[in-house]
């Protein structure tokens, strides 16, 4: 009697299961980034938006810590699209950097772009009562750069390489949202951390510490685009709480991408479902305002997606490979 029981409550399952349509749905995930970051927010959004838009998928949006996270995960098909910063994915695409050992040699290759989205500024963030005004006075000063082995690490490390700061200053190897806590409870003198505009994380900092942007020129972030990838920009007055003036920074564009395996249609819808309700997505975060569908005219370093240059040349729009 028992067995029949449990017999009829499991097909009992399985008949509510299909009712209700997930038995014909696809489950799809994205991985994303730290939970106090930009890629979290943003990536949480856009699943939700993707599973109330694409007939027969249910999206899911899982924390990382990040870009190569996301790739090794991807060419192990644990996820199906992550978020990343385009100079992380380069790293990974040109030269397997971050990449789990459990991905075959030459996998790489299969990274493909979905659609570029914000910028992704890189701040380098003190508290005011620090006296750290620019590069130089970092020297000698304990620094949170991310969780180690991060492509965001990486490419702080990189930078004050570059600046002739790295082996001047004291590391601290914690995740973005982490290190701002850190700095908080002044257990750290500056901490790196990268993200849309604006970082909730940095709001919440700023709300509760008089803290300081450690600016760069434009100078610094060309020297810097020789070797990798990096944009300058300056960030508005009172973008954050106490920032009365302007702020030169360097950034990289986010991207969203698949791996050329994933299928031609799922990635074409999920392509026109983005540049398609651009509305939703600026409720969910205000990065959202940055995005245009003619950055795809702008060569990357790796190639697109089929199914998303299917919807692209749909609009009459010229994708550079």
């Amino acid at each position: 009697m028992k067995k029949l029981l449990v017999i009829g409550v499991v097909l009992s399952f399985f008949v509510v299961f299909e009712s209700i349509g997930y038995a014909d749905r696809k489950f799809v995930t994205i991985g994303t980034g730290d939970p106090g970051g930009t890629l979290y927010v943003f990536g949480a959004g856009l699943a939700q938006l993707y599973s109330q838009k694409i007939q027969g998928v249910i999206v899911n949006a899982q924390s990382t810590s990040g870009t190569f996270t996301n790739a090794s995960l991807l060419l192990q098909d644990k996820i199906d699209a992550g978020m990343s910063v385009l100079i992380g994915l380069w790293y990974t695409y040109n030269s397997r950097m971050g990449l789990s050992d459990k991905v075959p040699v030459g996998h790489e290759k299969k990274l493909r772009i979905i659609a570029p989205l914000y910028k992704t500024m890189l701040y380098m963030v003190t508290l005011k009562t620090s006296g750290i005004r620019n590069l130089s006075d970092m020297a000698g000063k304990k620094v949170a750069i991310g969780a180690k082995g991060s492509a965001a690490q990486k490419n702080f490390e990189e930078f004050l390489t570059v600046n002739g700061l790295w082996d001047k200053i004291t590391p601290v190897y914690v995740p973005f949202s982490a290190g701002l806590d850190e700095l908080g409870n002044k257990r750290v003198d500056v901490a790196f951390t990268a993200g849309g505009v604006p970082v909730a994380a940095l709001l919440q900092l700023c709300s509760q510490h008089d803290i300081r942007f450690i600016p760069v020129t434009p100078e610094i972030v060309e020297e810097y685009n020789k070797r990798t990838p990096m944009l300058y920009f300056e960030m508005p007055a009172n973008t954050y709480k106490g920032q009365d003036q302007p702020v030169g920074m360097g950034y990289g564009p986010a991207v969203f991408f698949a791996t050329s395996d994933q299928e031609d249609n799922l990635v074409y819808e999920m392509t026109k479902t983005l540049w398609e309700n651009l509305d939703s997505l600026k409720s969910i975060h205000k990065v959202a305002e940055e995005l245009d569908i003619n950055d795809v005219r702008v060569k990357l370093p790796i190639p697109y997606h089929k199914g998303a240059l299917r919807y692209y040349r749909e609009k009459g729009l010229n994708v550079p490979q």
